[in-house]
């Protein structure tokens, strides 16, 4: 068995249990904080693995700021108001992947790819339902243009409505 293996059933219960932590974490800091949005995004190698909230105040003042921005600002992570808030739940993880990514034969590489990233939007998928009222929620990929997994990813974890409009503006 490669070393792919260890990317299961297992590994996506230890995501899940970090998100929760990285939410317990940002609640009690922040506790009346309105959460829009809450993302779990990586690298295009699949090596580490960062969460992100993003607050409704600051949403709209950035999107005040860059009217011409509004979707960008609403569903990219990394300018949301606490990139990696929480990030210290996913070491472990990240340390993981970064010695899978460095032991993956490269004819396995891209299998092992999708397989992190699939089980990672499987682990967001309950939290959906639980974790902020009213949220978006996204998995996304640093430094990667696959608009149609990002769609997928999307489209998996929103409201129909909502992935019609990230559909519309990634396209």
């Amino acid at each position: 068995m490669s070393d792919s293996g260890q990317i299961n059933d297992h590994f996506q219960r230890d995501v899940q249990v970090a998100c929760k932590k990285a939410i317990e974490q940002f609640r009690q800091a922040h506790p009346t904080a309105d959460v829009c949005g809450f993302a779990l995004y990586s690298d295009a190698d699949a090596r580490t693995l960062v969460p992100s909230f993003n607050t409704a105040d600051h949403l709209a003042r950035v999107q005040a700021e860059e009217p011409a921005e509004q979707a960008y600002f609403k569903w990219s992570p990394a300018e949301w108001s606490h990139e990696t808030f929480g990030g210290e739940h996913f070491n472990v993880l990240s340390s993981l992947l970064w010695d899978l990514a460095d032991s993956i034969p490269d004819e396995d590489f891209e299998r092992h790819r999708a397989l992190v990233f699939e089980h990672c939007v499987a682990a967001l998928k309950p939290l959906t339902t639980c974790a902020f009222e009213n949220a978006i929620y996204v998995f996304a990929v640093s430094d990667s243009q696959s608009v149609p997994e990002e769609i997928a990813w999307i489209t998996q974890l929103n409201t129909p409505e909502q992935a019609l409009e990230f559909k519309t503006w990634l396209e």
